[in-house]
C-alpha cells in the first residue's frame, strides 16, 4: 500500500510542477510510445511474407499512455472533477477500442495492424492538439464493446499488497521459494481471474523487487 500510494503521489507531484513550471517535454513524451506503435504496425503491414514477431504486437503501453493522458497534458485544472471525470470515461473507451483492434490481429493480421495504426495516428495528433476529451470518433468507441472490468489499478494495487505479504511471511515462517511462489500465482489468480496473464505480467515485474536474488 505505502509503494502505490507513493508513487501515486510522485506522479501528481510530477504533473503538477510540470503543469506549473510549463515543462513539455514530460507532456510530450507518451507520444513516442504511439509513435512507436504506428512503426511496429507498419512493419507488419509492409512485410512481404507475416514471421512469428509480427503478431506479439501490444498495445498495452498505448493504452497505459492514453490512461494518464488527461493527468499529464494539463488540459483541465486539478479542480475540475466534472471534466476529469469525463475524461477519464473517455480514456476509458478510447482503450477498449484499442484493444478491440488488437484482438483482430488474430483473425487478419494486417487488417488489425492497420486499425492500430489508425487509432494510434488519431489519438497521438488529436493528444499533442490538447483535445484529450476526443482523442477518438464516436463510431470508433461504439464499435468497440466495453470492457467488463475497470479495476486495473485496485487489482495491481492488491498484488502489491499481497506479495509484499508474502515477502515479510516467507522468512518468519520459513517458506521455500516454491511454496511462495506458487501462492503469489495462486493470489493472482484470485484477484485477476479471467484476465490472469495480466497479472502474471504484474507479478513478473513486482517479485524481483520484493524478493530480490530469487
Amino acid at each position: 500500500m505505502t509503494i502505490a500510494l507513493t508513487f501515486f503521489l510522485v506522479r501528481r507531484a510530477a504533473v503538477v510542477l510540470g503543469t506549473l513550471c510549463e515543462v513539455k517535454t514530460g507532456i510530450f513524451l507518451r507520444l513516442n510510445v504511439w509513435a512507436k506503435l504506428i512503426h511496429e504496425c507498419a512493419e507488419v503491414v509492409r512485410a512481404p511474407r507475416l514471421r512469428d514477431e509480427h503478431y506479439s504486437i501490444s498495445v498495452r503501453h498505448a493504452v497505459a499512455s492514453v490512461y494518464g493522458a488527461r493527468a499529464m497534458r494539463g488540459t483541465a485544472g486539478v479542480s475540475s472533477w466534472r471534466r476529469r471525470a469525463e475524461m477519464r470515461k473517455h480514456a476509458l473507451r478510447v482503450a477498449d477500442a484499442l484493444r478491440a483492434a488488437e484482438a483482430q490481429l488474430d483473425v487478419d493480421p494486417r487488417e488489425g495492424a492497420r486499425e492500430i495504426a489508425r487509432l494510434a495516428m488519431s489519438i497521438s495528433s488529436r493528444y499533442a492538439e490538447g483535445r484529450v476529451g476526443a482523442l477518438l470518433d464516436r463510431d470508433d468507441l461504439d464499435r468497440a464493446p466495453a470492457a467488463e472490468g475497470r479495476f486495473e489499478a485496485a487489482q495491481l494495487t492488491m498484488t502489491a499488497c499481497a506479495i509484499s505479504g508474502l515477502a515479510l511471511a516467507s522468512p518468519a515462517l520459513g517458506l521455500p521459494v516454491q511454496v511462495t511462489v506458487a501462492t503469489s500465482v495462486a493470489v493472482v489468480a484470485l484477484i485477476y481471474r479471467n484476465t490472469i496473464f495480466t497479472g502474471l505480467g504484474a507479478v513478473g515485474f513486482l517479485y524481483p523487487l520484493f524478493f530480490p536474488g530469487k
